[in-house]
C-alpha cells in the first residue's frame, strides 16, 4: 500500500494511501464509457432534428456534443472537488500535494495538459467514429502511463505540473469514522464555534491527532504543539491544553455540522 503524506498549514501531517493503478486506469475507463454513451446519444438527437448535412446540425454538435465531452473532466473535477464521475465511482480524488486544498487553476493545468485526450475528443466529432477515440486515447496515453510508472507518487505529467496526487478516498474515510467524536447529549453547548472557520485539510489533521496512542510523551507533546498553533489561528483563549483542546474541538465541529451550523 502506498502511503503520502501531505503537511497541512498547521504542520500537521496527513496520510493518504494513493490510488493504484488499476483504480485511475478504471476510473477513466468509465468516464471514456459515459462520454461515448453521451455523444453516441446526442449525436442521435441532434440527427434526428436537424440532418447530419444541415447547418444547425454542426451548431448545435459544437455547442451540446463538442464542448461538454471536452470540458467534461474539468467540470467535473472543480465543482465535484477532485473527481470525475468514473473516479468517484472507484473513491478516488485528486488532491493538492501542498495541503489538500485543490485550487481551480490546478485543475486547470492537470486538464490543460491533457491534450491527448481533448485532441482525441476533437477527432472523434470530426469523423464521428468512437474507434478512433478510444485508439487514439490509448496512444496519447501512453506518457502519462509512462509518468506514472516511474514516479514516486503516481503522478501523470498534468499532476507534475499542477503539483496534485489522485489519492484513494476510503483511506482517509476509515480514519475519520474511527476517531469521529459522538455527541450523546441533546442540549449540547459548543464551546468553540470558530473551528467552523478551518478548513476540511486542518479538520482531518485534527483528527489524525486525536487517534494518537495518548500514553506517549512524543504523541502530548505534538498535541500540545498543534494545539497551540490551532488556538494562535482562531486567536482563541483557553485553559486547555493538548489532546483536552482538540477533543473539545472535534466535538464543536461534528456537533455544529450534524446541525448545518
Amino acid at each position: 500500500m502506498a502511503i503520502v503524506t501531505v503537511e497541512t498549514p498547521f504542520n500537521i501531517e496527513l496520510e493518504f494511501k494513493l490510488a493504484t493503478f488499476a483504480q485511475r486506469l478504471a476510473g477513466a475507463a468509465i468516464d471514456m464509457a459515459i462520454v461515448l454513451v453521451y455523444i453516441w446519444a446526442a449525436e442521435t438527437l441532434l440527427n434526428s432534428m436537424f440532418g447530419y448535412k444541415e447547418a444547425l446540425f454542426t451548431l448545435f454538435n459544437l455547442i451540446f456534443v463538442f464542448l461538454p465531452v471536452t470540458f467534461y473532466k474539468l467540470f467535473f473535477e472543480i465543482f465535484w472537488q477532485g473527481q470525475s464521475p468514473g473516479k468517484k465511482i472507484l473513491g478516488i480524488k485528486v488532491v493538492s500535494f501542498r495541503d489538500t486544498n485543490t485550487t481551480a487553476s490546478q485543475y486547470l493545468v492537470r486538464w490543460a495538459l491533457s491534450f491527448g485526450s481533448i485532441a482525441t475528443m476533437a477527432i472523434s466529432q470530426y469523423y464521428n467514429l468512437f474507434y478512433v477515440l478510444v485508439l487514439a486515447s490509448m496512444v496519447s496515453s501512453l506518457p502519462d502511463i509512462f509518468s506514472i510508472a516511474i514516479t514516486s507518487n503516481n503522478q501523470r505529467i498534468g499532476d507534475l505540473a499542477a503539483g496534485t496526487i489522485v489519492i484513494d478516498t476510503r483511506y482517509q474515510m476509515d480514519i475519520s469514522e474511527t476517531i469521529f467524536r459522538k455527541i450523546e447529549v441533546s442540549n449540547y453547548t459548543v464551546i468553540f464555534p470558530d473551528v467552523m472557520r478551518l478548513k476540511d485539510s486542518d479538520i482531518n489533521g485534527i483528527r489524525s491527532v486525536v487517534g494518537l496512542p495518548r500514553h506517549q510523551a512524543d504523541s502530548q507533546r505534538y498535541a500540545d504543539d498543534i494545539a497551540k498553533k490551532v488556538k494562535k489561528h482562531l486567536k482563541i483563549d483557553s485553559r486547555l491544553n493538548g489532546f483536552d483542546f482538540l477533543d473539545q474541538l472535534m466535538f464543536d465541529y461534528n456537533y455544529m455540522s450534524s446541525k448545518g451550523v
